[in-house]
């Protein structure tokens, strides 16, 4: 792989104390093991075994081609005859060692069940999937070094700067409670005595070091009365790639003397608690047995929240739309294609009970409902924008909420993209990239008017190099001003007008984003002097998973939009109306990214592993945790519904047969087993039969 791959592993790994490269230390010695194994069966077996293949067994000569066994032959004499023993490759072992034999109709009993008998197929088969292992094997080793390197630097510098992080907190806590000697034990006690009861909320999202420290405390004090309280929904466990471990809590949960359910739903409608309970009726709802599904019933006295009516009749509480198709009637092939039809069925949908609520005819009890009562929750922020480009064409406001925080924001990348620009005036690229930014809004025809017209683009490239002369001479804030006056000049016209904020979606949310990562910005100039340390200071924030509450967005008008909210920010808000138009897809890992990561049970509970590469042995295991955290990214999206939940289902290119809703819907997935083998019905017809007759 790339450079910017194995930082991006090493970068997960210091992040992540608990998980471990994999190939590990231990495995290469077993590996080696099998292989002497293999090569010592294949000397005494190869004569016999060239006969069987090459014509003795009766191979179909169809499914098993005469030069792929040569070739495969060839390479084994040519790796295990020598001493020691070289690996032959996966290809040749999949030749010799294939999940399945096929013969022909003719072919003799006997020399078939040589063919099966012979010794060196079980180490091979062993080897078939894991001799990949020798050459990830050096990668894995660098990625240990690069995590210990990078480690003890930041320790260093933290010790220099005399200062420590919250990771920093814990990590030395874990390793004080369990260094092995009296201290430990002596501190371990004087924590439980100082704190008798603890209780963890959210503890779903813990991970491993912080469990081992309160089981620590708490075996300490339990003597003397002391009360662990782990507070917290397996279900809701969305938070992976912060370093939530579902592990954690299924090992928890195992070991917990009593447990306690809260199964009233005060948020839904009734009619809404008993489709949602309906979706997960199923043996295995989360793919794991240790997370199983407790229905939700409806207050005593009467669920709080108001049906959804339209001409005062009630609808359905969760209505699952089948994918739209074609013009032919047929099932879309495309992904792209699939989506982009969803995109403006969602918008219709929308469209039409607003309308409605116009008229009086869509009401919340004794209300209309209004644009801020819905909500679309989607997966990425470039769904997100799509869904609102389509709203926006029929004449509907939406807001994107729930971002990261404003640096990630439209305005905060467009703005980011602007200030390198204009510290670079001279070049041609970054010119370029800065008027493309979404934040400006221009069209394909008007990029290209601007760029074609020698006076326009000269004044655009004027203005950022104005606008950083200000900054430099006069400070951020100067700089800004004089951006921000300019781009009504530079990209104004006859037919748009010189106001550029006035044409974008959302002027005013755009206005005061902006004018909130201006002061932002202005205020971090004083410890960051120059502009180039402002800017760099500026990236940090963007990439950064924790930029603190002064980086989240200012609300003020939004809560009258339709919102556009990510299912991760979704998770503890509520909405009247809920559209989630993505559940019939899978996501795709990132493009080039071929890592895996999964858990393996041991005798101290479960190990985290990181691959690089593909693992085919593991390969069931992690599918099964992404199959099971889209499954828990589906719980969290769906109770977010007070009255009404519009779901998409069906299948579109390859992405259907590996989703939450085919794993709840998918009559066999109940008798399928996870630990052995992925899931994927693939384009097999589902329809969730079991939500008829649901109101």
């Amino acid at each position: 792989g790339s450079y910017e791959d194995f930082a991006r592993h090493a970068r997960r790994l210091v992040q992540s104390p608990q998980l471990e490269p994999f190939p590990t230390p231990e495995l290469m010695p077993q590996l080696e093991a099998r292989l002497q194994e293999l090569a010592t069966h294949w000397r005494e077996e190869r004569e016999h075994a060239h006969e069987l293949y090459l014509g003795g067994a009766g191979l179909d000569g169809r499914r098993h081609k005469r030069a792929g066994l040569e070739d495969a032959l060839a390479d084994l004499d040519h790796c295990l005859l020598q001493a020691p023993p070289a690996w032959p490759r996966a290809e040749s072992l999949q030749r010799l060692v294939p999940d399945t034999f096929h013969f022909k109709k003719n072919a003799n009993d006997a020399a078939r069940e040589a063919l099966l008998g012979l010794r060196f197929r079980a180490p091979a088969r062993f080897l078939r999937d894991r001799v990949h292992a020798v050459e990830l094997h050096p990668l894995a080793e660098a990625l240990r070094a690069a995590r210990e390197a990078v480690r003890e630097l930041v320790s260093a510098t933290s010790l220099e700067l005399g200062r420590i992080s919250f990771n920093d907190m814990i990590t030395r806590l874990h390793q004080a409670l369990h260094d092995g000697t009296g201290r430990a034990d002596t501190l371990a006690r004087n924590l439980a005595a100082r704190y008798p009861v603890i209780m963890v909320d959210e503890f779903q999202d813990t991970d491993p070091l912080q469990y081992a420290i309160f089981t620590r405390i708490h075996r300490a004090g339990r003597a003397a009365g002391h009360s662990l309280i782990l507070i917290g929904d397996p279900k809701q466990a969305i938070y992976a790639f912060r370093g939530g471990d579902i592990f954690t809590y299924m090992q928890a949960r195992k070991a917990a003397d009593a447990h306690w359910h809260l199964s009233t739903n005060w948020r839904s409608t009734a009619a809404l608690i008993e489709a949602v309970n309906a979706v997960f009726d199923h043996p295995n709802p989360f793919a794991f047995e240790d997370i199983p599904y407790q229905p939700s019933s409806a207050p005593p006295d009467g669920a709080r929240a108001e049906a959804l009516r339209v001409d005062g009749e009630p609808l359905d509480a969760i209505v699952m739309e089948a994918l739209p198709l074609n013009e032919k009637g047929e099932r879309i092939g495309s992904k792209a294609e699939a989506e982009a039809r969803v995109h403006d069925s969602v918008a219709g949908r929308i469209a039409w009970l607003l309308s409605r609520a116009a008229e009086g005819r869509a009401t919340l009890g004794a209300r209309r409902l209004e644009p801020g009562d819905i909500a679309i929750l989607v997966r990425s922020h470039k769904q997100g924008k799509a869904l609102r480009e389509a709203l926006r064409a029929r004449g509907i406001r939406a807001v994107a909420a729930g971002r990261d925080s404003i640096w990630k924001s439209t305005e905060g990348e467009g703005l980011m993209q602007l200030l390198e620009a204009m510290l670079l005036p001279s070049d041609r690229r970054l010119q370029r990239q800065a008027l493309a930014i979404d934040l400006l809004d221009l069209g394909y025809a008007e990029l290209h008017d601007i760029a074609s017209d020698p006076r326009r683009w000269a004044a655009w490239v004027e203005l950022l190099s104005a606008a950083g002369e200000q900054w430099r001479q006069k400070g951020f804030m100067a700089g800004f001003h004089h951006l921000l006056q300019g781009l009504s000049q530079v990209l104004g016209s006859a037919e748009t007008g010189n106001d550029w904020l006035a044409r974008l979606p959302l002027p005013e949310r755009s206005l005061t984003n902006l004018l909130h990562l201006a002061d932002l910005l202005q205020a971090a100039s004083k410890e960051h002097g120059t502009p180039e340390r402002l800017l760099a200071w500026m990236r940090r924030q963007h990439d950064s998973d924790h930029p603190g509450e002064e980086a989240e967005p200012r609300l003020e008008s939004d809560e009258r939009l339709v919102k556009i909210v990510t299912i991760h920010k979704s998770k503890g808000l509520q909405y009247p109306v809920v559209f989630v138009p993505y559940l019939w897809s899978s996501p795709s890992p990132p493009s080039g990214d071929k890592s895996m990561n999964w858990h393996q049970p041991d005798d101290k509970g479960f190990r985290h592993f990181l691959c690089p590469d593909k693992w085919p042995p593991a390969e069931p295991l992690a599918e099964r945790e992404r199959l099971a955290e889209v499954l828990r990214l589906t719980y969290v999206a769906l109770p977010r519904t007070q009255s009404h939940c519009h779901l998409y289902f069906g299948s579109a290119g390859n992405s259907a047969g590996a989703t939450a809703l085919a794993w709840l819907f998918y009559d066999q997935a109940a008798s399928h087993d996870l630990e052995h083998q992925a899931f994927d019905v693939g384009k097999a017809p589902i329809f969730p039969q079991r939500l008829e007759g649901h109101p």
